[in-house]
């Protein structure tokens, strides 16, 4: 199968231990170099001879799981970014639903358009009499507000 990248773009790593420090962890969606079909692929930034080096393991076709990034900045082993991964492509509905629900219960949207209609009442000196009876003063002077 071939790569995603020519090693003459990016330096490439032949092999990485899982217990060496890594840079980051990318996997992404590409097509191979002859163009026939795309395929999802897994890339890893380490350290050789001085410079940052790629290491590149094909995933398959690609899947319905949506690209991500894993950076570490050289403080997590590529064992630890492979895990991180793997928990972040299997638990993505988990994090969705989550967020969903963090959604469902925030109350801060409704409350800031509350106190800004309130706001712009008071700068308007425009009172409210239940709910369909709206009273605005004329003696209001706007640039004292």
């Amino acid at each position: 199968m071939s790569r995603p990248r020519t090693p003459h773009v990016v330096p490439q790593a032949l092999s990485v231990h899982p217990d060496e420090k890594a840079y980051a962890l990318c996997e992404m969606n590409y097509l191979t170099l002859d163009y026939k079909e795309r395929r999802r692929w897994q890339f890893i930034y380490v350290i050789r001879d001085g410079n940052v080096a790629e290491w590149v393991r094909d995933m398959g076709p690609v899947s319905d799981a949506q690209e991500l990034r894993v950076y570490s900045f050289w403080q997590d082993t590529v064992g630890q970014l492979m895990d991180e991964a793997d928990n972040m492509r299997w638990k993505e509905n988990t994090f969705q639903e989550m967020l969903q629900e963090y959604k469902g219960k925030s109350q801060l949207i409704p409350e800031f358009v509350a106190f800004t209609e309130e706001r712009e009442k008071q700068l308007r000196n425009q009172s409210t009499f239940g709910p369909g009876f709206n009273r605005q003063r004329n003696e209001f002077i706007r640039r004292l507000a």
